[in-house]
């Protein structure tokens, strides 16, 4: 800002000043400079006629007129038209210079001292005069001139504080005082008789010089009293009064002694004649003041308004948060005001009014904006400046400013200065961010929302739908704005679209469930929901039920399931038992017959045993039930015994090729769940060639070196066995592929398929550790390719051998008479002896008399169960080893704790002679050293 603002806000002086004051003020110097040259001039000229010409007049002394020289330049200097540092430098040592000759001279007066100070400018021709010394001037005189000189000190201060613009008005009072009333005693010299006054009489010149003086010095302060601005007749009866007091002391000092040197002194007519002018005078000065105290009411209330409307003002701008700045675009000055400075945490103090203080606290993302901003509107200022940007606060954080400013034109139309507020917007800025994050927040969540949410006039006409509804109908947004509820409902469903619209813009809570009509034509079901908005709009809620609808289907799939699951575990127990008759039996006659032809009938009877157990264990499996029993296999083994039930499985119109590797295959793997991928592999081969066609189900060994990648599969490296069910039929689709494992995904009329044999395929293989992988293409054919980690090389399968035999006492206890007697039977023809027992409480009595060397029981059996059983015979004989056998897996009796983890058991049906190889390995393992803690069922 320019310097015509102070650091506190208010204006300086020099711009506060009329141009007229300063200009009395300047007049009032120079003509208080003249009076005293004047006066020194006169008596240094006419020194030697001065008994003469003043016998009855007070004159000016030499000391009055050089103070009056002195303080007269000293206040032109200090009120001039264009004030510098020298000049006021000069004014205060002319000031002090005068302060030391009054000083002086009341010293003189005080102390009885003769410094004889007053001789350096005049010698006394007579050696005595009315003061007693012909240049000292009078007490008063000097006690005027003190309090005027210490008052030029003080206006010559800067900064100069309010305190000492009082003292400096109060001394200026003083020299108008005494001044006035100097020249008031002239004018009624009839009454008083001042040339009797030697210790403190001034002369008439003194008096109107101090006079002068004082009117000068108080309206270069500004300070009141009689330093007020005045109208044109005031100034013109007051210029003509000073006027009168310049020309009636010249008068004085110089005029008289001229007509006294050309014609005889007349005391009297002087003496009347300075009367006179003196009471002219005083009539023209008291006229003056009345005519300026008329117009200074006026002024005085206007200043008052002034004042309250400068206070409503400061008070209006504190309350409403409004900092003001200043900015003189010529000396690059700014002015901030102390609420500027308090936006950003500052007190007045602590922030200089430099431009800088506002561009260092610019946040750097505004900095280049805000700079730009600022020149493109100065350098060609249209309208007003508004902008709004971030200024950096006293804690470190940014606050929004709003800046508002307005140029200011010299009179060439040039901007020379630019001023303006600045609003603290931060809270409306952060609202406006909370809404646009909460707008944004709102928008992501219509957006992204998994069902569909639209935007309906209460007439049905749809004004907005998110991305899902456009997803579920295929519909562009473009397209959606311009339908009618109608248009996307199902034909049946026109007739409830106005009735139902019309009960949701009622208010009323709304759910339904619709039909939907999608772009291709089709249609889908959905729940709708909606309520009125408080513009009057509806919103509405779409949920896809075709996703629900499958699910439910899957559920009620998965249901049924169940229930059959829960049906085989149910009769699985059963089946075995039976299973297990005809398996026992058909090896007892088998081992009586001896023709081969004979034989073979037996065989086919032990092999549909088999089948039928396999149809069990694949029963449990479907139902969750079972637990796989990996043992050592050979894949070409197992995927030759299947080969008879696949041929009648597919029929005769497609041309079954079983090719088995070169080499034995053999691999860690569950039996039976390899058999079910087989047969779940070549029914949907099957099922894809209905006019006939190849199936091959082929074997071979292959090593990976390293890891492969196949069809997306990623098969570690090693050795596998590879088992390729190929099929000539017709393809699966590229759109499907992916999706055929998934569970219950079936491309197969309604009642034709579960969707769960792909699923459990795939489970399966990989619950034993091998990879499966598909290629098809349409009309070509498709091929499964399962890959079944190899067993170690080490490890080969035993070579077939007659199962052992023994001597030891057995206890048999099993409910089933039938199968307990087969299997009896076949012990004994190995040559142990057989004790039957049909439940476990009779085994107990028959424990209590006869000592047995094994137990073999079944699990399940009414009364008493085979582990409560085994646990009984325990308490007496803790050593005696038993042998578990039951129709259920070990893995339902452990989970329903009918026996302990890690007991020996076999699951039926079984063949007799692995029930006498797991019957020895029990009695050898009985015999062993026993572990450190054994346990008692679970460890024989």
């Amino acid at each position: 800002m320019s310097d015509a603002m102070n650091t506190k806000g208010r204006l300086s002086p020099a711009i506060e000043d009329k141009p007229g004051l300063a200009a009395l003020a300047r007049q009032s110097g120079f003509a208080a400079a003249t009076l005293g040259a004047t006066s020194l001039i006169s008596l240094r000229l006419l020194g030697e006629l001065y008994p003469w010409l003043f016998a009855s007049q007070i004159v000016m002394k030499a000391n009055s007129g050089l103070c009056l020289l002195l303080c007269g330049c000293s206040l032109a200097l200090l009120a001039a038209r264009v004030p510098s540092e020298w000049k006021r430098t000069t004014a205060v040592f002319l000031a002090l210079s005068a302060l030391l000759v009054a000083a002086a001279t009341m010293a003189e007066f005080l102390l009885g001292w003769e410094l004889h100070i007053d001789r350096a400018l005049v010698n006394d021709p007579t050696g005595s005069n009315l003061s007693g010394s012909p240049g000292r001037m009078a007490f008063g005189a000097a006690l005027s001139f003190l309090f005027f000189s210490i008052g030029l000190l003080a206006a010559a201060r800067r900064p100069r504080p309010s305190w000492l613009v009082a003292v400096a008005g109060s001394h200026a009072g003083v020299a108008v005082l005494i001044g006035g009333l100097t020249v008031a005693g002239f004018a009624l010299a009839d009454m008083v008789e001042f040339r009797t006054l030697n210790f403190s009489g001034l002369a008439l010149s003194t008096g109107c010089g101090l006079f002068i003086l004082g009117l000068g010095l108080s309206h270069h302060l500004r300070a009141g009293g009689l330093c007020w601005s005045v109208d044109r007749t005031a100034s013109v009866l007051f210029g003509t009064g000073i006027a009168s007091i310049i020309a009636i002391a010249v008068f004085a000092d110089v005029s008289i002694q001229r007509m006294g040197l050309d014609a005889e002194p007349t005391t009297g007519r002087i003496d009347l004649f300075l009367q006179l002018g003196a009471a002219v005078t005083l009539m023209l000065l008291i006229l003056a003041y009345l005519f300026h105290n008329m117009s200074s009411r006026a002024r005085l209330m206007a200043e008052a308004k002034l004042r309250e409307s400068q206070q409503n003002l400061q008070l209006a701008v504190q309350s409403a948060n409004i900092g003001l700045w200043d900015w003189n675009l010529e000396t690059n000055e700014v002015y901030y005001s102390n609420e500027w400075k308090r936006q950003l945490g500052y007190e007045d103090y602590e922030i200089p009014d430099v431009f800088g203080e506002w561009r260092q606290r610019l946040h750097p993302d505004d900095l280049q904006s805000s700079i730009a901003r600022l020149e493109a509107f100065v350098a060609d200022p249209q309208g007003r400046f508004a902008h709004e940007c971030r200024l950096r606060h006293k804690d470190g954080s940014y606050r929004w400013i709003y800046s508002l400013g307005d140029v200011v034109r010299d009179a060439g139309g040039k901007p020379v200065r630019m001023m303006g507020c600045h609003i603290d917007v931060t809270d409306r800025r952060v609202a406006e961010q909370r809404i646009h994050e909460s707008e944004a927040r709102f928008r992501r969540l219509v957006e992204h929302a998994p069902d569909g949410i639209v935007l309906v006039s209460a007439d049905g006409w749809w004004n907005h739908a998110n991305p899902s509804f456009l997803a579920m109908t295929g519909y562009t947004l473009d397209e959606v704005v311009r339908m009618h509820t109608r248009d996307l409902v199902a034909p049946e469903e026109e007739p409830r679209v106005a009735p139902e619209v019309a009960e949701v813009a009622s208010g009323a809570a709304y759910s339904a469930e619709w039909r939907f009509r999608r772009k291709d034509g089709t249609f889908f079901s959905a729940e709708a929901s909606g309520r009125l908005l408080p513009d009057g709009t509806l919103v509405g809620f779409i949920r896809d039920l075709t996703e629900r609808r499958h699910s439910e289907e899957r559920l009620r799939q998965a249901q049924k399931m169940e229930a059959i699951g829960q049906f085989a575990g149910g009769i699985a127990h059963d089946f075995n038992n039976l299973l297990m008759i005809i398996s026992s039996y058909g090896e007892l006659i088998k081992s009586l017959l001896q023709g081969d032809k004979e034989k073979r009938y037996a065989e086919e009877l032990l092999a549909a045993s088999s089948r039928g157990a396999g149809l069990v264990r694949q029963l449990m499996a479907f139902s969750q039930k079972n637990v796989e029993t990996r043992t050592r296999e050979d894949v070409n083994a197992v995927l030759q015994g299947v080969g008879e039930m696949i041929a009648r499985l597919v029929g005769k119109s497609v041309n079954l090729q079983v090719i088995p590797a070169a080499t034995p295959c053999v691999a860690n793997i569950d039996k039976g769940q390899l058999e079910q991928v087989i047969l779940n592999l070549s029914a949907n081969a099957r099922d894809a060639m209905p006019g006939g066609g190849i199936l091959t189900l082929e074997v071979i060994t292959l090593v990976l070196r390293e890891d492969s990648s196949e069809h997306g599969v990623v098969i570690p490296a090693g050795a596998y066995a590879l088992i390729a069910v190929s099929d000539s039929g017709t393809g699966i689709p590229p759109a499907i592929r992916d999706k055929i494992f998934e569970p219950f995904f079936t491309t197969k009329p309604t009642g034709k398929g579960t969707g769960l044999g792909l699923a459990t395929v795939q489970d399966i293989v990989k619950r034993n550790g091998g990879r499966i992988t598909v290629v098809s293409e349409p009309g070509l054919g498709t091929s499964f390719k399962i890959y079944l980690p190899l067993a170690a090389e080490s490890a080969t399968l035993e070579p077939a051998c007659d199962a052992p035999g023994g001597v030891e006492h057995v206890l048999l206890v099993e409910d089933e008479a039938t199968l307990r007697i087969a299997i009896g039977q076949y012990l004994r023809s190995k040559g142990y002896t057989v004790t039957e027992a049909n439940s476990a409480v009779e085994a107990v009595r028959m424990a209590d008399h006869t000592n047995f060397d094994v137990l073999v029981t079944d699990v399940m059996m009414p009364g008493m169960t085979g582990m409560e059983l085994a646990n009984a015979l325990h308490q007496s004989r803790p050593s005696l080893p038993v042998l578990f056998i039951s129709g259920y897996t070990d893995g339902a009796l452990q989970r329903t704790k009918r026996i302990e983890p890690g007991a020996v058991f076999l699951q039926k049906p079984f063949a007799l002679d692995a029930l006498a190889t797991k019957l020895r390995s029990v009695i050898t393992a009985s015999a062993a050293p026993p572990p450190a803690e054994q346990g008692r069922v679970a460890h024989v």
